[in-house]
């Protein structure tokens, strides 16, 4: 586990479970909302079906200061989707985002890192580099998203 920790949730529950627990000094855990818990990367992991959400209420990250976030993720691969997945990074103001591809289809479990130090933004896939940007403003989030052909959230797996 890293150095002071924010959040860390293993998404290990077992199915059925409504809550993934944050196991970090915040307690932070996120209400899961039509997604289940199955079989993961290590031990289980929350899936979500095309629907659902894993929400934590109430500011957690301090987008103002260094932070690193890391995540195994795999997506459900469709007969032809998905082909491209990106990270999107939101700052304040309308349609004010920056977005850096990931080259992956996301088909295997693999691990996502975002590293901000600064006011340096970096992305990795598996400790390789995709991408990195000097960040204009505090961010307000950011999402993981690809280009699945469905408006609804993703069918993806998180541990």
């Amino acid at each position: 586990m890293a150095e002071n920790p924010v959040l860390d949730i293993p998404f290990d529950e077992p199915d059925g479970s409504t809550i993934a627990y944050d196991y970090g000094p915040g307690g932070h855990h996120a209400a899961i909302e039509a997604g289940n818990f199955v079989p993961g990367k290590f031990g289980n992991c929350a899936y979500f079906p095309g629907v659902g959400k894993a929400e934590i209420v109430g500011p957690v990250l301090d987008f103002s200061k260094d932070f690193s976030f890391t995540i195994w993720a795999k997506a459900v691969m469709g007969d032809t989707w998905p082909n491209r997945t990106w990270v999107l990074f939101k700052f304040p103001g309308i349609n004010n985002f920056i977005s850096i591809e990931l080259f992956t289809r996301l088909d295997y479990w693999q691990n996502l890192a975002v590293v901000q130090s600064g006011t340096q933004v970096k992305v990795y896939v598996d400790g390789q580099l995709k991408g990195q940007f000097t960040r204009p403003a505090i961010m307000t989030g950011f999402a993981i998203i690809n280009d699945a052909p469905h408006k609804t959230g993703g069918y993806c797996y998180l541990d």
